[in-house]
């Protein structure tokens, strides 16, 4: 499978180059008044709801017009596509942050992430969730152009997301087909084998394994990319894996085997060890050709 891979945070990646620069901007990063200058075509990685929305970021967001998207809470957490009008909000949100915090270079890449399956006052579905981003993306495309490439990250840790598990995949692809969509989704491998592991305690390692990937198997025309890491960003595949180390990287290579499109591949990795850890795996089982 051909693979570009994103550059993140500080890491050296000594022989592969990457073609393409991470630049996370998270609400909290906007009350910050925070500016960055990428410096290759770059990935914008948007809010993703895992920290608490500070006042200083509630003040930010209303002070530039941004009502619903300081409103939309779920435990003081962004609460992502929770009606139309943050969709709009939140489309604004990025042409604001593209034109004057990021010298108004457009993004190659715009990284996204599900909803809450529920919250106190409404219920996100399949159904509600495509009617939103189905706008979102529109607006987008007519913005960036239509070779803007938007990911769908799953999501685990701090709450039940609506794409978490590797039978979500299946139920995103029909939607993103029936609606004739270019959405990819990219497949966090620690946050999808996390939630296997609790939504599935009677299974041992090797069968949430096969599990997942066989589902992952099912999807391979919508996957647009991988995160790579351990677990909670450190670690390496030993660290998650365990004793099924070998047996997760021979699915893996079948899998990319089946994938005929290009991925991205970003390394969400703190340290510089488990990074080739997981890019000496990555390699000996040729399961990326980098490009």
């Amino acid at each position: 499978m051909k693979a570009k891979l994103i550059k993140y945070g500080h890491l050296k990646y000594y022989d592969i180059e990457p073609k393409i620069e991470e630049i996370g901007y998270p609400f909290q990063t906007f009350g910050k008044n925070i500016f960055k200058s990428p410096i290759l075509p770059y990935s914008l990685h948007t809010e993703y709801s895992a920290s608490r929305l500070n006042e200083q970021t509630i003040y930010a967001l209303k002070k530039h017009g941004f009502d619903h998207l300081a409103k939309s809470l779920k435990g003081k957490k962004a609460d992502l596509w929770s009606s139309k009008e943050w969709t709009v909000e939140f489309v604004d949100f990025i042409k604001f942050i593209v034109k004057t915090r990021i010298e108004n270079k457009s993004p190659k890449i715009i990284e996204i992430h599900p909803p809450y399956t529920s919250d106190r006052n409404y219920y996100a579905t399949l159904d509600s969730f495509f009617e939103y981003y189905s706008f979102f993306e529109s607006e987008i495309l007519k913005s960036y152009g239509n070779d803007t490439v938007i990911l769908l990250e799953n999501r685990n840790q701090t709450g039940n997301f609506l794409l978490s598990r590797s039978r979500d995949y299946i139920e995103f692809q029909k939607y993103i087909e029936n609606r004739n969509l270019r959405l990819k989704l990219i497949v966090d491998i620690a946050q999808l084998y996390g939630k296997m592991l609790r939504s599935y305690k009677n299974m041992n390692s090797r069968e949430l394994i096969e599990l997942m990937t066989d589902d992952l198997f099912k999807v391979t025309n919508i996957i647009g990319g991988f995160h790579l890491c351990g677990k909670s960003h450190r670690g390496d595949f030993d660290d998650l894996f365990g004793m099924e180390k070998e047996f997760f990287l021979e699915r893996l290579k079948n899998l990319s085997d089946n994938i005929e499109n290009t991925v991205y591949v970003v390394p969400e990795i703190m340290s510089q060890c488990d990074y080739e850890s997981i890019l000496k795996d990555i390699l000996d089982y040729e399961i990326f050709e980098f490009l």
